[in-house]
């Protein structure tokens, strides 16, 4: 008896799904969701060194990689709305 894998997705399918409280992530045509959380907070992952959280009285920064980008964590988060939304991420 198999197991039948489930039909992949389409970045343009993910992103007309309704933005109704859960974070999404495309993942090689397989969707991944889990409930949003509001820790206004980046997970910053790079290959040479471990995951690293900053939050909004922090900033971001590129470095070494691309000199000069810095911005604070803050900006990346919008006030929060009547919907407090989020867009989904494709990889």
């Amino acid at each position: 008896m198999s197991i039948a894998a489930p039909p992949l997705m389409t970045a343009e399918e993910m992103l007309a799904l309704p933005l109704d409280g859960m974070e999404r992530w495309l993942i090689r045509g397989q969707l991944r969701e889990k409930p949003m959380t509001h820790r206004r907070t980046v997970k910053i992952i790079r290959p040479t060194a471990e995951p690293e959280l900053v939050n909004v009285q922090q900033e971001l920064s590129a470095e070494p990689h691309l000199p000069g980008f810095r911005v604070a964590v803050a900006r990346l988060f919008p006030e929060k709305s009547s919907q407090d939304e989020c867009r989904p991420s494709v990889l």
